[in-house]
């Protein structure tokens, strides 16, 4: 019911791991399972016995790929490989041993949905999240779902985590609820759930026996969701939230409805029922905390009376009876001296109780650090607590013997040392890359993070910085700094993330996944709609992430100069406007960092729904000629589908009935049609494959439709003096200067008319050697290949985001599929340019090379 795929590590085991003494019963093997009709490809290593039979293999195959809703008798063996041939099993194998076979280690063994259930296995039903505006479909076995399979579906898919179990409902369309409690092990066929069956969810007053509203307020530390009721006033609500946190005082505090617009509160007493919040949402809060010591604090016991109140700025955590911390310093000579201080003391004052130390050195400046935070000596009057050191952390000082890096140059120190072409040819990578675990939902984040992981030039700059950061005079010091905290929390975040991904091998601990918990509060603090558990775009997450980075390092540079953000992924588009009477031009040019390019589909588009013999259905959106018949749309949806059997007749129908084939679609207002699959063999209303194929959109041909010249709808003001009057334009957009590294988006994710789609058409793009010299304004010739790819999976309303790249190590090249924590090798061409592409990353190419 779901792509997201659980790693079982103690099944499966990784090539490279593998000792080259196995015993002589042991065989690893490579399996990979295929499902055309669900778009879905699972690839597992596994081990096994020689005496294993092809039906043991395929049963545990199914439980380490999670595959429970797919029976073993539905799988059949369609081809394995031998010496590394592909060779054909025979009919009787599934009670063959892998001996009687002859496999040998690593072989790999194909497998495929059986024939006979191929075709109408799977169906959808469609599902009503509590808003009744949300709507998922989710994809049910008719022999395997059970009731409680789609309970865990719904609290996952609407973020229902939060909300206890008796209050959630399941009502069908015909008012019959689905009851979890007594039907939890039932299958949704054997309580009446069939293909047509809509689904509402309901979250039900709680015991409290009022309508509860979830508020999910981010802190700089966490998370914390307060049920009131939908009655309760902003005020109120305000004032809850300070009394649950009565050791601080709320700063901040915004207050944002579950579409994240920011709800305003000019008005404390409106209720929350007012703002058409309902029963059973979920709104957002975004808190800012400080707390006030109000005693006397003695700035100078030895010289001064002077007693000051200071209020400070801190994380939200709770204050322990003692608020000690441990300062351990290192001395040149490796001598180690411990003080204790105060997380309320300030930068200024850790110094000079480290100075007035007859063992520490007094002049000169200081590397402080807390694990992963970075302690600037240039803000004496910040105080500890505030970069969220704790009671108990060890603080750990030594002695600068150069000069160190001040926020004001952490980025120029790299960008001085290298170049994007030498960044570009740096070797970053030496082992096998690992997955990001998922957080709920957040399969947009993992592909994200995995594509600019390995956009080698960044990366590169990144890792400088903290292997840089680990090493002194060749002499160990934290190997936890972070120098890139200096920068800001999200660059610093960013920064953890490719550690944990790449510099691994320098740690004892190695994992197969990261989790990366950081990154995302960091980035929710920043904008609360990444901080739920919501699905969300990965254009949208990778645009705000680079823009922080890029926002963050133009703050620590004093913004003097460009950053390596710039750099890499900048490039500037001019705009030319031209007045179609006086032909006076007018030219505007304007960055770019992401470019987006619509999918350009000529023709008319339609929403197909076809509805087999057996009862089995799929939709479809497709383009056809404006001039066609509707016999047209038959043979549009069989194009869309090229792996469907179609031998039987087809009708169309609206709703209106029946549909001549012969009728002209400029005569059919109708974008939306039903075809049927009929029980006779007539010729009429049947599939033709045709061998000449649809010419495919490609990448190109997009570009150059969106540099192409459009003639704008609305007057435009012309100022040249010899015209100056309301007259008809054109405009038309060229590349000023390109990046060298440049993200493409295509445009799959379509609003219009308050309707939300997706536009599944393949868009033909090359691997190597795009050109976009001839989109340029200038003779600069500018070719690009490509390394990584976001592709999005599924519909608007069910998808999973995963992520192609290219992976470099050891002097090879191989692409990976990177499906959260799951990662994989087996990585075809249909895999790297395929229908799902969402972001497109490309690299221009070292002119030396081309």
């Amino acid at each position: 019911m779901s792509n997201e795929h659980v790693s079982h590590l103690n099944d499966l085991i990784i090539t490279e791991n593998i000792s080259n003494n196995v015993s002589y019963s042991c065989i690893v093997l490579q399996l990979q399972y295929k499902d055309y009709r669900r778009n879905l490809i699972i690839e597992r290593h596994a081990t096994f016995m020689f005496t294993d039979t092809i039906s043991d293999v395929i049963q545990k195959f199914l439980r380490i790929a999670n595959l429970n809703d797919v029976l073993p008798e539905n799988v059949v063996l369609v081809e394995f490989t031998f010496d590394n041939q592909p060779m054909i099993p025979p009919s009787s194998y599934k009670h063959m041993t892998l001996n009687e076979l002859k496999t040998k280690q690593n072989s790999i063994l194909y497998f495929e949905p059986s024939a006979t259930v191929a075709i109408a296995r799977f169906s959808r039903l469609t599902i009503f999240g509590p808003s009744r505006i949300v709507k998922r479909e989710c994809e049910w076995n008719k022999e395997t779902t059970t009731l409680k399979m789609l309970f865990d579906f719904v609290i996952t898919t609407f973020s229902l985590q939060s909300i206890k179990h008796e209050q959630i409902r399941l009502i069908t369309i015909y008012d019959n609820e689905l009851d979890i409690i007594s039907n939890s092990d039932k299958l949704l066929f054997d309580l009446g759930v069939n293909d047509d069956t809509w689904i509402f969810v309901q979250v039900v007053e709680s015991q409290l026996g009022t309508s509860i509203v979830y508020v999910d307020c981010a802190y700089t530390n966490g998370r914390k969701i307060f049920d009131v009721p939908s009655t309760i006033s902003i005020e109120k609500l305000k004032n809850r939230i300070e009394k649950h946190f009565n050791d601080y005082r709320l700063l901040e505090f915004n207050l944002f409805n579950r579409m994240h617009e920011k709800i305003d509160q000019n008005m404390p007493n409106q209720m929350l029922c007012e703002l058409d919040i309902k029963p059973g949402q979920t709104i957002y809060a975004a808190l800012h905390f400080t707390f006030s010591d109000t005693s006397s604090s003695v700035l100078n016991n030895n010289t001064s009376n002077t007693t000051t109140t200071t209020t400070r700025t801190s994380s939200l955590i709770k204050k322990p009876q003692t608020d000690e911390v441990v300062v351990a310093y290192q001395s040149p000579n490796h001598d180690s001296v411990k003080i204790g201080t105060n997380i309320h003391d300030t930068v200024g004052e850790l110094i000079e109780n480290l100075k007035a130390h007859p063992q520490c050195q007094t002049v000169g400046q200081y590397h402080i650090s807390c694990g992963s935070i970075c302690i600037s000596n240039e803000q004496p009057n910040r105080y500890l607590c505030t970069y969220g050191i704790k009671p108990g952390d060890v603080i750990n000082v030594r002695r600068a013997e150069k000069t160190p890096v001040q926020q004001s140059n952490v980025n120029n120190r790299f960008t001085s040392l290298y170049t994007v072409g030498e960044l570009s040819r740096s070797t970053i990578y030496d082992t096998r890359p690992i997955g990001l675990d998922n957080l709920i939902n957040t399969c947009y984040m993992n592909s994200a993070l995995q594509c600019l992981a390995h956009t080698i030039p960044l990366t590169q700059f990144f890792l400088n910085g903290l292997t840089q950061n680990i090493s002194d005079d060749n002499r160990s010091t934290d190997p936890d700094w972070n120098q890139f905290y200096e920068v800001g929390t999200v660059t610093g975040a960013y920064a953890d993330v490719l550690r944990n991904l790449l510099l691994r091998n320098k740690s004892s601990n190695f994992n197969f996944s990261f989790r990366p918990i950081h990154m995302k509060e960091a980035i929710g603090i920043r904008a609360p709609r990444f901080a739920t558990s919501d699905q969300q775009d990965a254009q949208e997450f990778m645009n705000f992430l680079l823009d922080e980075i890029h926002k963050e390092m133009k703050e620590a540079n004093g913004n003097e100069s460009n950053n390596i953000i710039e750099e890499l992924f900048f490039g500037k588009i001019q705009s030319t406007i031209t007045c179609l009477e006086c032909k006076h031009e007018v030219q505007a040019i304007n960055p770019f960092s992401i470019l987006s390019l619509p999918l350009v589909q000529s023709g008319r588009q339609f929403t197909i729904k076809f509805i087999e013999l057996n009862g089995g259905n799929d939709r479809a959106i497709v383009n056809v000629p404006e001039d066609g018949q509707v016999k047209s749309l038959i043979q549009a949806f069989a194009d869309a589908r090229p792996n469907y059997l179609f031998f039987r007749s087809i009708i169309v129908m609206t709703d209106d009935g029946q549909i001549d084939l012969e009728k002209p679609l400029n005569q059919l207002s109708a974008t939306e049609v039903v075809l049927v699959e009929q029980e006779d063999w007539s010729g009429t209303g049947q599939v033709s494959r045709s061998t000449k194929k649809p010419k495919p959109l490609t990448l190109e041909g997009c570009l150059r439709e969106f540099c192409s010249i459009e003639n704008l709808e609305d007057t435009y003001l012309c100022e040249q003096e010899t015209c100056k009057k309301h007259t008809k334009a054109s405009k038309q957009l060229q590349f000023s200067t390109l990046p060298p590294i440049i993200i493409i988006q295509l445009k799959r994710f379509s609003h219009k008319d308050g309707l939300r789609d997706k536009i599944q058409t393949f868009v033909e793009y090359p691997v190597e050697g795009l050109d976009l010299s001839s989109f340029l304004s200038s003779t600069e010739e500018a070719i690009y290949d490509l390394f990584a790819v976001t592709k999005h999976t599924g519909s608007i309303y069910g998808g999973h985001y995963i992520a192609i790249a290219k992976h470099e190590a050891n002097g090879s090249s191989l692409w990976y599929k990177f499906d959260d924590s799951y990662v994989s090798s087996f990585c075809y061409s249909n895999d790297i340019v395929s229908d799902d592409a969402y972001l497109l990353f490309y690299m221009r190419k070292d002119k030396s090379k081309q």
